[in-house]
């Protein structure tokens, strides 16, 4: 089988090879701040299909983490006997619960667990505990 070599190439000579893409261009400015805003948005947003619930509801997913339902409390897989870290405490349906929630809105699903819930964020956990009777 003979190959022709296009009009012009030399005898020997390798393919001419494919043009390298253009280097990316760098966004600036306040479009490129919205642009991440909006992707972080994108990353952290949460959906239904987001929370998961296994076997007999002992344990849940909510985003990336894991909840354990230890003694009553929605217990976050972070949250070992030996975990030591400071502790912030609220009453569920508190004014105290929806300032926090406000303050931390990243807070919110978690808490949406139940009425006891404990989660690891940013260093402290925060517990949530049943109303009095």
């Amino acid at each position: 089988r003979v190959q022709r070599r296009p009009s012009g190439a030399r005898p020997g000579a390798r393919p001419a090879a494919p043009a390298a893409p253009p280097p990316p261009t760098a966004v600036t400015g306040q479009s490129a701040v919205s642009e991440s805003r909006l992707s972080r948005e994108r990353q952290e947003a949460m959906s239904l299909e987001d929370v998961v619930v296994t076997g007999a509801s002992t344990v849940q997913r909510v985003g990336s983490r894991t909840f354990y339902l230890r003694d009553g409390v929605w217990t976050d897989a972070e949250i070992r006997d030996d975990t030591r870290l400071p502790e912030t405490t609220v009453t569920f349906g508190s004014d105290e619960y929806f300032a926090l929630i406000r303050r931390i809105p990243a807070l919110a699903p978690y808490l949406g667990l139940g009425e006891q819930v404990a989660v690891v964020h940013e260093g402290r956990i925060y517990r949530v505990r049943a109303p009095a009777p």
